[in-house]
């Protein structure tokens, strides 16, 4: 900090160095550490051509050019994934999930390419195509389904114009079920509780995703005013095996019973995983177990 006139002025500096066996390509090299200092929030990182950063560039540079060409020729694919009532079993609607199929036709998983989108700026236009895509499949078919939103979609103008008009327009609003993910970190309740409102005037539900990761806190709850917890599978995945566990779900369920809110299970994997969900009267289930995500046929 140094003084100016009467302003105080703050620098902060990230550093970069390079430890590589030669000086080819030293200011590039040197960028790229610098660039992974501020990515993972250090203050300096020194380069070493052990890290391979070269190669992990150019992986997500291919990987960006991937999204952006999918994204252009409308290649998004929603994927469904069956959500059943845990004590009949029986299908009572479908998750929509982001699949992108590239050039020569691979199907791409989310967790490669959805990271990539945020960065460079295409995650909302995929959120685009899937609710298209979703809402014109379902438009046709007796079942409820549910869409992924993140914070951005909600608050972001366009966004929720897009959103507000879909649900205006469609024969079918009262079928969706919109999931918040709450991975993401809500700052600004009265623009989501206005997303929320307006969502419900056409019909459509509210579900709390990944209830019990991140930023997660009972408060959410009483702010969002939710149809449906869906329980986070890190916490779901273990409840045969681990007590802490199962305590945590056993309080996410009662705390949403008595607000008269429905819960959803994620990551039920086996049947042992199934048996305490039902032992815990969690409304609902979903997992590889009862379905794995996939196109209709």
């Amino acid at each position: 900090m140094f003084k100016y006139t009467d302003t105080n002025i703050y620098l902060d500096f990230t550093l970069a160095s390079s430890a590589s066996k030669n000086n080819d390509n030293i200011f590039s090299k040197v960028s790229m550490a610098l660039r992974y200092a501020k990515d993972t929030g250090t203050n300096f990182w020194i380069y070493e051509d052990k890290m391979n950063f070269e190669q992990d560039y150019a992986r997500k540079l291919e990987l960006s050019d991937t999204v952006r060409e999918a994204v252009g020729n409308y290649r998004i694919v929603p994927y469904y994934q069956a959500i059943v009532d845990t004590k009949t079993l029986k299908v009572q609607k479908y998750e929509c999930l982001a699949r992108l199929v590239d050039a020569k036709g691979k199907i791409v998983s989310p967790l490669t390419f959805i990271p990539i989108a945020k960065k460079i700026k295409y995650y909302n236009m995929i959120t685009r195509i899937m609710i298209d895509k979703s809402f014109d499949n379902f438009e046709t078919m007796n079942c409820e389904f549910t869409i992924n939103l993140s914070i951005e979609d909600i608050i972001k103008k366009d966004m929720f114009e897009f959103i507000m008009c879909k649900l205006k327009n469609s024969t079918i609003s009262d079928k969706v079920t919109f999931e918040i993910l709450e991975s993401d970190a809500i700052e600004d309740f009265k623009k989501v509780n206005r997303f929320i409102q307006e969502a419900r005037r056409y019909g459509a539900k509210i579900a709390i995703d990944d209830f019990g990761s991140g930023y997660s806190n009972f408060s959410h709850l009483t702010k969002i005013n939710a149809d449906y917890i869906k329980i986070d599978g890190s916490l779901v995945k273990n409840i045969d095996t681990d007590n802490n566990s199962f305590i945590v779900v056993e309080s996410i369920v009662e705390f949403a019973k008595k607000l008269g809110i429905k819960t959803i299970a994620e990551y039920v994997h086996s049947s042992a995983v199934l048996d305490k969900v039902k032992e815990l009267n969690i409304d609902y289930s979903q997992g590889f177990y009862i379905d794995e995500p996939s196109l209709f046929t």
